[in-house]
């Protein structure tokens, strides 16, 4: 029997198809019903008319670079990194993390975000943030190394441990291997981790061919692109998502579909930063199943997945001068549906019996809303993004600008004195 009753909703089934006023049954965090109204003891959520859906999976963030939001902005990647990004990291504290990764919580839980991937650092940290948050997190401790050392005698090394041992058996985390980049590690580390991520059977997580330089380099320096080193150190063996791909070939992109690693897209941090347009058409037409991610807030700067599916769209279309490529329901599964795959999350993603109840509500009725005629339409091109709902394995965290979890006035100051301290 249900704990509680969405009622009068639209939704997206688990056949892809919207439907209008059905109702939605959750129990300990599972959806246990869907169909018509029915009565009961459970408590009736009355959606009035609004539309519900899975909930989002960004694919591909940093979650606690919400403190470095507006720090070096208009400048190219690798300037904006080396003289603003890294010394404004070196002073961050693990206790930083924490707070920072709790304030990324509460505004993905605004824009009816349930999961997220995120390579930073201070794994233990972040981690206690997205409990304490009831959030879902791959996190993936980020592997940087410019000299020779291997991967167990990076300080590194030290967060995995611990980072495993702390999300075993959790229902909201999980670790993933984070190489950064093959910019930014050694061969002889890359090895060594993945060795370890086989050993432990972790995903992966890794930049890749986010700029013309970085692929252009790897090409010089190793004598083929990012993706076919990676695959030549054994990366792609476990389930893998690849952050970017920009400047990906055509034969990148068949090495991806015979692995069937996923590609999280970040468009608007590739546009801000100048680095390019992802190629969402090619990817669909290799089969590459693409995901998508907001990346750090500092490239963004906001964490609203509905504005990354958007702009998704509309670079394709106006790409491929094809309106009618990559249509609203395509770009809202790789929304929330393709970042659930790309986690290893294969139970969450749809509205259907005995999937995971990580469930968004939004309003229907709001003046940007009205008139609209079809659902997947007017969310993908009408709506803001702000939910009025936000549920995470049959738990509202998130309802109508209240936080269930997370002290949201403790977190905004605690991370106002932060940015002060980093200012300073």
């Amino acid at each position: 029997m249900s704990d509680i009753l969405f009622t009068n909703c639209n939704i997206m089934d688990g056949s892809l198809r919207w439907v209008t006023k059905l109702c939605v049954g959750v129990s300990s965090g599972k959806i246990d019903y869907v169909g018509e109204y029915r009565k009961g003891s459970f408590r009736e959520y009355d959606c009035c008319g609004g539309i519900l859906m899975p909930a989002f999976c960004n694919a591909h963030a940093h979650s606690a670079m919400t403190l470095l939001r507006g720090i070096g902005e208009d400048m190219p990647l690798s300037d904006w990194l080396n003289g603003k990004i890294f010394p404004a990291e070196a002073k961050l504290t693990p206790e930083d993390c924490y707070t920072a990764t709790l304030l990324a919580c509460a505004e993905m839980m605004k824009y009816g975000t349930a999961s997220c991937s995120d390579m930073y650092f201070f794994g233990i940290d972040a981690g206690r943030a997205y409990s304490d948050a009831g959030f879902k997190a791959n996190f993936a401790p980020a592997i940087l190394c410019f000299d020779d050392r291997s991967f167990e005698e990076l300080p590194v090394y030290n967060d995995y441990e611990a980072l495993v041992e702390y999300s075993q058996g959790s229902r909201l985390l999980k670790t993933d291997l984070g190489i950064h980049s093959t910019y930014c590690t050694t061969p002889k580390v890359i090895e060594g981790a993945v060795r370890y991520a086989n050993d432990r059977k972790l995903g992966r997580h890794i930049h890749v061919s986010e700029t013309a330089k970085e692929h252009a380099e790897c090409i010089d320096e190793f004598g083929m692109t990012p993706t076919a080193y990676l695959e030549k150190h054994g990366v792609f063996d476990e389930r893998t998502v690849l952050a970017h791909c920009v400047w990906i070939s055509d034969d990148d992109r068949e090495i991806l579909r015979k692995h069937r690693v996923t590609v999280a897209s970040c468009p608007e941090s590739n546009l801000k930063l100048g680095s390019g347009i992802c190629d969402y058409i090619a990817l669909a037409k290799s089969t590459v199943v693409c995901a998508l991610g907001t990346d750090g807030v500092a490239s963004n700067n906001n964490l609203n997945m509905l504005k990354e599916a958007r702009l998704a769209a509309l670079l394709a279309k106006g790409t491929s001068h094809d309106a009618s490529a990559f249509i609203a329901p395509d770009a809202l599964w790789s929304a929330y549906r393709a970042g659930y795959i790309s986690q290893g999350r294969y139970d969450s993603g749809y509205i259907k019996k005995d999937m995971c109840a990580d469930l968004a509500l939004y309003p229907a009725d709001d003046i940007n809303m009205i008139p609209n005629g079809d659902i997947a339409t007017a969310m993908l091109y009408s709506s803001d993004g702000v939910a009025a709902m936000t549920m995470i394995n049959g738990r509202i965290v998130y309802e109508n600008g209240e936080y269930h979890t997370i002290d949201i006035e403790k977190v905004r100051a605690d991370a106002l004195q932060i940015r002060n301290r980093l200012n300073g």
